[in-house]
């Protein structure tokens, strides 16, 4: 599963659709100054990654080539980007595509492709899978039901 690395060490899973930026509302949040309410987009388009520049105010690079605002620029393993000013720098880690995952109380739950079973493969409580025509769906005992990314998956209470 594709993840990002900044200066400190930490890490972050990338969803398909990863917004990043100051604002507490983005997927990945970053605290300088330097860094807009909303920097950069990071999209899967189901075969490879790809940074979306949103128009901040002091620039991002990829690579130490400055992106115009809009520009969509191909990722890979090991690509860097720096954010604002040289405090704020992310790096590719994993270019792999997304996987379903969960978190709770700061655990992570990674799935497989198209599947995740909470808590685990070998005790299935839920199941979350992809169904080509209904989209992401849930199964909790013998209920199904759509489910949608970030949402919060009542399990066992």
């Amino acid at each position: 599963m594709a993840r990002i690395q900044d200066l400190t060490g930490s890490t972050y899973l990338l969803g398909a659709h990863h917004l990043v930026g100051r604002s507490r509302a983005m997927h990945t949040t970053l605290r300088s100054a330097t860094v807009s309410a909303q920097h950069i987009a990071l999209l899967w388009d189901g075969a490879v990654w790809s940074v979306r520049e949103l128009g901040s105010s002091n620039g991002t690079w990829l690579d130490g080539r400055r992106l115009a605002a809009g520009e969509i620029a191909p990722l890979s393993r090991g690509s860097v980007l720096q954010l604002g000013g040289p405090a704020e720098q992310l790096t590719v880690i994993d270019d792999g595509p997304p996987v379903p995952c969960a978190a709770r109380d700061g655990t992570i739950l990674e799935g497989m492709a198209d599947l995740l079973a909470i808590p685990s493969i070998e005790n299935p409580v839920a199941v979350v899978h992809f169904d080509p025509e209904l989209g992401w769906m849930a199964s909790i005992g013998p209920d199904d039901r759509p489910v949608r990314d970030g949402e919060a998956l009542g399990v066992e209470g």
